[in-house]
């Protein structure tokens, strides 16, 4: 058998406030929700363009880094040069001062 529950005026009077506040409340749940969904919008892009940024620095900083390395490897090439011929100076003096004695 069913039980009939009397429902007394005052649990009438909190059930109608609760079944009138629930579109308010639904209201501010979709507004919120709304909100959310924007700031999360702005944060996705912001961290799209901070990513950006960081791989354009990563590139410039691999294309410094290159030239770099070929100024360096320029530099070397043009010591060992000036060291081949300040050797082969050197040595061509030597000889002659060997034939003079």
């Amino acid at each position: 058998m069913m039980e009939h529950k009397h429902i007394g005026r005052h649990e009438k009077a909190q059930n109608d406030n609760v079944v009138m506040a629930s579109p308010l409340i639904i209201g501010e749940c979709e507004e919120t929700l709304n909100k959310t969904k924007e700031v999360q919008k702005k944060a996705e892009e912001k961290y799209k363009i901070l990513e950006n940024k960081m791989k354009n620095a990563e590139f410039e900083r691999e294309k410094e880094l290159k030239e770099a390395q070929k100024k360096l490897d320029g530099a070397k090439k043009k010591a060992d040069l000036s060291n081949k011929k300040t050797k082969g100076k050197q040595q061509v003096h030597n000889i002659g001062m060997r034939c003079r004695i």
